[in-house]
């Protein structure tokens, strides 16, 4: 089945898309399913229904992100964002569309984007070099030169979209592809002032709001001034709408100009002491946001690189000295306030300075170097004529008051801001004629807040004049390709997108919201809600077209609406007649110049104020002629466009918010672009393009057999091209629709759809028959896998048995063996024992032949006895027993024989004193009366008392009787059985008998 994709009626399952989504802009998806004329579309895992209408169809190419997408295989808005998001996603912020340059703001540093060496590259590649503002910078120098025509450089974007550093890298590397052509001296200090210019542009004319920390309240034209060998001669710097009303109010989390904060922080202590800059967080005008610092932002530092750039642009310290008093003096005119008092003839009250603002006043007036009861009287009366030249003053209300002191702080603002740059041109002039000139412009871009008022109507007409500069300069490029490919230019039609209705609804005569609103401004009871009456009552006159794109809106009477090229904007009208006139009332206006007589900084200052200018001037008067102006000069040039878009609002990196992405766009003019080529020949694709879609298909090979134009006309007629649909040129072709390329694609995708079917088909056959032959390889290989695992299990069973028996053996060999071991150690440490014993009981022997074995002592008698029941007995000692006896006879079975005492129960041998009247002997009774005797203990707690005829005999009875019971002891501990060792080392025998032989000694 065929894949036919059309954009009309029959988007089919899995054709890819593009589908809107209100929260993420045009998302790439694939249709689901159709119903009527609801499609059904998958994005990823989620699924949501769309219009029919609301689906374009897919760009193979965007998906790779190609620098200029204007070689897009299909351009619309969903090929566009595309496109730029992948670069974006990539970091490749730069993408041309054509000859317009589209930036995104990327909210981080880049590596290597703007580096000296990179524009050493961007230097040497030319022509080949990638989309940048380098690239675009060296076009246009190199443009310049081979033409001879005046350049420009057209910024544009939301705020915080990147403008104001766009202009400065491409400042910057204008002076640097001019440094090798320069020919006079003079031409370092001008480049070095166009790039250090900035620093103090932005501290006078930038403020940090809701949606950019950085963000310029002002435009600016800056005019680089070449020779005609390329040099930098001088330079030009024209600035446009002021938002003066920024220096007296700013909404919460925004800030007043930066050079007010960089003064109050960075100046020094003789400065703060001079200006009375101590408490800068006190000053009205500072506090209002709520907010005095920016990330990532030192106020103190910036000051300094202001007062070092202001040198290079030749305004000496001096006279940055009376520049930071007046910029004092505005902070402290803000902080007088005003209180009520009532007035004397029961007239209304009226205002006057209060008592707590006195210090402010007097240093507002020192500064100003003027009478402070001067500067009191003019902020509080207002002059007035009156008949045959007579004048009188009135008092003003309070709030009155404060609106003068207001207009004179934003006057003094204005002028000082003008004398700046005309300061800075005086310096950047050229002291020769320039031949050229590159003029680069940072303009702000289409504004539409949830309030929108004079402000906003100024800016977006001068963003619908550029829009149709814009519109004429890009349809005149599709005339010179129409013209270059020999095709009718008379194809072309610039109705559909011209913005002139609406330019006329703005400025045409004598009906229009600018006439109209000139017409209150010179009458002298004009106001906002008779010019809107007036303008809904004028609707009914303009042409249909004019008066279709404005209307007043319902039940809000101070609204009306205008349809611009970008969308509908609802603009508020109370302020438009104050705003526009933007008086500064005579007494202001003597005040300022009697400060001018005692200040020659003033009197300079003053010539750029509201007093010089022609009487009924008004502030739409002078833009209209500053921006007329810039058309004539635009006019002059070859335009270049640069258009800055922000990604998301949170100014955070990596985060892309399509719905946004696509409202700039729509602002800055690329849909409309696309608009203008859909108006003639929508798609438009190289011979080669063509050819190569079919790739290798048999018509594809067709194509390019024959080649070029027959080649592309042999494939549009084999798919049945119908022949008004397309036209050929000289190196492309061109087709009148989408539609009409779509079928071109249906036709490919056809054939696409039967090769893949061929293909499938072949695809499957190998694949079957792959896999059967992989299942009998498979089942081969099982089969010998499980053969082997059989024949292993055997294998280890044998061998598992083997191991066991082996073991059984091993265990049995070993144990005899041991046993063996065994017996031998203890046969040899028995002989060894044996023959250590021996020599031990020999000396045993010795030693008990020299101690007493025999003799007479005294034995206590029997329990029966008396306390003196001591007999002389005859002991005998012999191996374990000790033996008495009556006389000396004791040979076997003596008749002597008393008794005995077993050695073996001996457990103690020892001497103590005794009383003498123990003992009954004669000889014994008259010993002392105390005297020793040998205790024999036994066991059970039993005694064994033997005395001696004198003490020595007594110990050596002891000794022999001692060494005798531990000999037994010995003898019975050293007994060994067949598989027992003694238990008693024999060196404890040895130790032992050595200690008797020392003591017998």
């Amino acid at each position: 089945m065929s894949r036919k994709i059309t954009v009309e009626n029959s988007w089919v399952e899995g054709a890819p898309a593009y589908a809107l989504d209100e929260k993420r802009g045009w998302l790439r998806v694939r249709v689901a399913s159709v119903a009527g004329d609801k499609v059904n579309v998958k994005d990823g895992k989620r699924k949501f229904t769309v219009k029919a209408k609301d689906l374009q169809l897919s760009s193979e190419k965007a998906l790779k992100g190609i620098e200029d997408m204007i070689g897009l295989d299909i351009l619309h808005e969903g090929a566009i964002q595309n496109n730029v998001e992948v670069r974006y996603g990539k970091k490749q912020i730069y993408t041309y569309v054509g000859t317009i340059l589209v930036s995104i703001n990327p909210y981080e540093d880049i590596p290597n984007l703007y580096t000296e060496e990179t524009i050493k590259q961007f230097l040497l590649k030319g022509a080949n070099a990638p989309p940048h503002l380098y690239a675009v910078s060296d076009n246009v120098y190199n443009q310049m030169l081979s033409t001879g025509k005046d350049q420009s450089m057209l910024i544009s974007g939301e705020s915080g979209a990147g403008k104001t550093e766009a202009t400065k890298h491409c400042l910057r590397y204008l002076t640097h592809k001019a440094t090798e052509n320069a020919s006079f001296d003079g031409s370092n200090l001008i480049k070095q002032c166009i790039v250090d210019v900035n620093p103090v542009l932005e501290a006078f004319g930038n403020a940090k709001t809701k949606r950019n920390n950085n963000s310029s309240r002002f435009g600016k034209l800056f005019q680089v001034q070449f020779d005609g060998n390329g040099a930098i001669v001088g330079g030009n710097l024209i600035s446009y709408l002021l938002e003066k009303s920024r220096v007296v109010k700013t909404s919460k989390g925004e800030r007043g100009y930066h050079i007010f904060y960089q003064l109050c922080k960075g100046a020094s202590k003789e400065q703060v002491e001079a200006l009375s800059l101590e408490d800068y967080k006190e000053f009205n005008y500072l506090k209002k946001g709520e907010c005095f610092d920016v990330d990532d932002v030192d106020d103190v530092e910036e000051f300094k690189k202001v007062c070092a750039s202001m040198l290079k642009c030749g305004i000496q310290e001096e006279t940055q000295s009376k520049m930071f008093a007046a910029l004092a003096a505005i902070l402290h005119l803000g902080n007088i306030q005003f209180e009520e008092k009532e007035g004397g003839t029961g007239e209304n009250d009226y205002g006057v300075v209060s008592s707590s603002s006195t210090k402010s006043l007097n240093v507002a007036a020192i500064l100003l170097g003027i009478n402070p009861k001067v500067l009191q009287e003019s902020l509080s009366q207002r002059t007035m004529g009156g008949g045959r030249g007579s004048v009188y003053k009135i008092p003003l209300q309070c709030k009155s008051c404060m609106d003068s002191r207001d207009a004179l702080c934003k006057e003094m603002y204005s002028m000082l801001f003008a004398w700046l740059i005309h300061t800075i041109n005086a310096t950047m002039a050229s002291k020769s004629t320039p031949k050229n000139f590159i003029a680069v412009l940072d303009i702000f871009g289409f504004e539409v807040f949830e309030q929108n008022s004079f402000e906003q109507l100024c800016i977006n007409y001068a963003n619908e004049v550029l829009h149709q500069q814009f519109i004429h300069h890009y349809f005149k490029l599709e005339q010179e390709e129409y013209a270059t490919e020999g095709l009718n230019v008379e194809v072309l039609q610039i109705d559909q997108v011209d913005n002139k209705p609406v330019l006329q609804l703005m400025t045409a005569k004598p009906v229009s919201v600018f006439a109209l609103l000139e017409e209150q401004c010179q009458i002298a009871r004009g106001s906002d809600e008779i010019f809107i009456d007036r303008f809904t009552e004028c609707l009914t006159k303009m042409d249909e077209k004019s008066s279709s794109l404005a209307s007043r809106v319902k039940r809000q009477p101070t609204l009306f609406a205008i349809k611009h090229f970008a969308g509908e904007v609802k603009y508020e009208a109370i302020g438009f007649i104050e705003k526009n006139k933007d008086p500064l009332h005579i007494d202001l206006q003597n005040v300022m110049n009697m400060s001018a007589k005692k200040n020659k900084f003033m009197a300079e200052v003053l010539k750029f104020g509201t007093t010089n200018r022609k009487m009924n001037t008004t502030v739409i008067r002078t833009f209209q002629k500053q921006v007329n102006g810039l058309m004539e000069l635009l006019d002059k040039t070859e335009p270049n466009y640069v258009r800055c878009i922000k990604p998301n609002e949170r100014k955070a990196a990596q985060q892309f918010e399509g719905p946004l992405v696509l409202s700039q766009m729509r602002y800055s003019g690329l849909l409309d672009s696309i608009r203008i080529r859909q108006a003639g020949y929508a798609v438009r694709r190289t011979f080669e393009d063509i050819i190569e879609l079919f790739g290798n298909s048999k018509l594809g090979r067709a194509g390019k057999a024959e080649g070029g134009r027959q080649g592309c006309l042999t494939i549009l007629q084999t798919t049945m091209m119908d022949q008004s649909s397309y036209v050929f040129g000289k190196t492309k072709v061109f087709f009148k629709n989408v539609d009409s390329y779509a079928h071109l694609l249906n036709e490919m995708a056809a054939i696409e759809h039967n090769a893949a079917v061929k293909v499938q088909a072949m695809w499957r056959q190998s694949y079957e028959k792959k896999k059967f032959l992989h299942a009998l390889t498979c089942m081969k290989h099982l089969k010998n896998l499980l053969i082997t695992k059989i024949h292993r299990q055997r294998f280890l069973k044998k061998k598992e048995a083997a191991i066991k028996m082996q073991n059984c053996f091993r265990t049995f060999k070993a144990r005899k063996l041991l046993e063996l071991a065994k017996k031998d150690k203890v046969a040899s440490r028995r002989k060894e024992f044996a023959k250590r014993w021996e020599n031990a009981f020999l000396c045993m022997k010795k030693t008990r032949e020299n101690l007493r074995n025999r003799g007479w002592a005294y034995k206590k008698g029997g329990r029966f006895g008396g306390r003196r029941n001591w007999h002389r007995r005859y002991f005998f000692l012999y191996e374990d027993s000790l033996s008495y006896y009556r006389d000396m006879d004791v040979g076997d079975k003596p008749l002597g024989f008393k008794g005995s005492a077993m050695l073996t129960k001996v457990e103690d041998v020892f001497c103590e004193k005794r009383n003498s009247f123990f003992f009954r002997d004669k000889k014994m009774s008259r010993e002392k009366t105390e005297t020793y005797i040998l205790v024999m203990k036994m066991e059970g707690d039993s005694e064994m008392l033997l005395g001696a005829d004198n003490a020595s005999e007594l110990d050596e009875w002891k000794e022999a009787i001692k060494f005798a019971v531990e000999e037994q002891k010995l003898l019975e501990q050293a007994k060994t059985t067949e598989d027992k060792l003694p238990t008693v080392d024999v060196e404890t025998v040895e130790k032992m008998l050595r200690e008797v032989e020392i003591k017998h000694k």
